[in-house]
């Protein structure tokens, strides 16, 4: 099934007071859905007008809310927008939706998609429940209906686009640091600024390079300037509504930033950070940042002096085996590849099946050798063009054989899987094109391919064999509800025998 014209009604917030997180990370959904061939709307009251122009800028559909966020009048004008331009989603991204909110707005087929943060409502009915943060729980949503699907933690991260041009980039720990990257966020004040400035002139360190990103309207004036300037042995450049802030955060070597969603487009570029903590909601990402290695967590900027903010500075930029350690974590955390598992969790249905045909012979082949799936296999050895033909004709029409080709939502072949069947038994092999690996696509082809077997043969037991050094693929089978009966040995390698039996429960996910 393509996404061609379906489409996704966005209603989130921005603010000087709220920040710009909930609308951004939206944007980013908004990116990949539209890159998919779907259409979006927003409905927002943000009071950015920088925002507002770039959402414009970037092509999407922007209507202005005229009523209170949370209110009556609120769910009454997005419930007619989503009925008005034929929305398939609605997404909510914001702490106002409460319990009676989510349950209300939902009206026809149309199904709904709920940004959260910390299970502020009361009770959750949403389709979908996304929660991108390090300490994102089932428990904290208990209270929510039987057919939620929750998406829990960093690899559900939703990055800009911008941002996933940079997977895979790997940064240089340069010594001596001299450059900070400065971002405190839209809830950021002049005062947070102004502290930042004044500690780095008590730094200490020659030949400092400061980037500091305000929000739109608060640049300083030019006589504020000189009076910032005065005294500081370096250079500081300030940025206003930055379109280029991946080429900023890959050329510091640390930031002073506060713990809002930028958290994991930090991370994606492995930039060492000190995070300070400017709201409530910024409590767990700074505590987050710092248990797992990415940042140091520096408390409430309201508890913080210019003197001892300095010497944090002064200590990290001096660190560079510190730096190096969250250099290096920060990718682990966030590869950047979010969207795109949201998205195939929003589009269960962009995942077919179809028999393998003829014409699918060379593109099976080419999976089977790419050099990371033959050094997973029992066997490392390339296989032959003429081997892999004889192979494939033999297995394309036999009776005791169910193979079949995934496609995506673009109707684009994405992986394979196969079953051997012997009696009540088959034998579970599936491979992915290396494009979509990581994504949660060999789950579900697991899954739709188990269904169909149990539906078209009179087989029990799926039984896989996993070398036991490839994790990877345990984990898939895993996820796709596989037990583990042990260890065996297949061509002289060990390896674990997984069994799926028929009449099991599904692994929720």
């Amino acid at each position: 099934m393509q996404r061609k014209n379906l489409r996704l009604l966005i209603r989130t917030d921005a603010s000087q007071v709220i920040g710009v997180g909930h609308l951004m990370r939206c944007l980013a959904l908004a990116e990949g859905w539209r890159a998919r061939g779907g259409l979006v709307t927003f409905l927002a009251a943000c009071q950015l007008e920088a925002l507002n122009a770039r959402l414009i800028k970037s092509g999407f559909e922007l209507e202005h809310l005229k009523a209170e966020p949370g209110s009556l009048a609120d769910l009454d004008l997005t419930r007619k927008t989503a009925a008005r331009v034929g929305a398939d989603w609605i997404v909510l991204d914001g702490y106002h939706f409460s319990a009676d909110y989510q349950r209300l707005v939902r009206c026809g087929d149309i199904r709904v998609f709920v940004i959260d943060d910390y299970g502020h409502a009361d009770h959750y009915t949403a389709d979908i429940i996304l929660n991108q943060n390090l300490h994102a729980t089932e428990a904290i949503y208990n209270a929510r209906e039987p057919h939620t699907k929750l998406l829990l933690g960093t690899r559900y991260t939703l990055l800009r686009s911008e941002f996933r041009e940079w997977i895979g980039w790997s940064r240089e720990v340069r010594r001596p640091a001299r450059k900070i990257l400065v971002t405190l966020g839209g809830s950021d004040t002049r005062r947070e600024t102004r502290l930042v400035l004044d500690a780095l002139k008590q730094v200490d360190l020659p030949n400092l390079e400061a980037d500091v990103v305000v929000g739109s309207g608060q640049s300083p004036q030019p006589g504020e300037i000189s009076q910032i300037l005065d005294g500081f042995d370096g250079s500081i450049r300030f940025h206003e509504n930055v379109n280029n802030m991946p080429e900023l955060m890959a050329n510091a070597d640390i930031a002073v930033a506060a713990g809002g969603t930028t958290t994991w487009e930090r991370a994606l570029l492995g930039l060492p950070t000190l995070v300070g903590v400017l709201a409530a909601n910024q409590v767990e990402l700074a505590e987050d940042s710092e248990r797992t290695g990415i940042g140091k967590n520096l408390g409430s900027f309201h508890a913080l002096t210019a003197s001892s903010l300095a010497t944090e500075i002064r200590r990290l930029m001096l660190d560079t085996s510190a730096r190096q350690q969250m250099a290096s974590q920060g990718p682990e955390i966030v590869d950047g590849r979010g969207v795109d598992r949201v998205l195939l969790k929003m589009d269960a249905s962009s995942l077919q099946t179809r028999p393998v045909e003829a014409k699918d012979c060379r593109t099976i082949w080419e999976w089977a050798n790419e050099p990371l799936t033959r050094a997973a296999s029992f066997s490392s050895d390339a296989i032959p063009w003429e081997k892999h033909l004889a192979w494939f004709t033999a297995r394309l029409n036999h009776p005791a054989c169910l193979f079949l080709i995934a496609t995506d939502s673009q109707e684009q072949p994405i992986g394979q899987v196969r079953f051997d069947i012997d009696g009540s038994n088959a034998m579970i092999s599936v491979a992915m094109d290396i494009r979509v690996r990581g994504l949660g696509y060999g789950q579900e082809l697991i899954r739709i391919g188990i269904q169909k077997l149990f539906r078209d043969f009179p087989v029990t037991h799926v039984n896989a064999f996993i070398r036991t050094d490839n994790r990877v693929s345990q984990a898939t089978f895993f996820k796709a509800g596989f037990v583990s009966l042990g260890t065996t040995q297949v061509q002289g390698q060990a390896a674990f025998h997984l069994v799926f039996q028929k009449g099991q429960a599904w692994v929720p996910k």
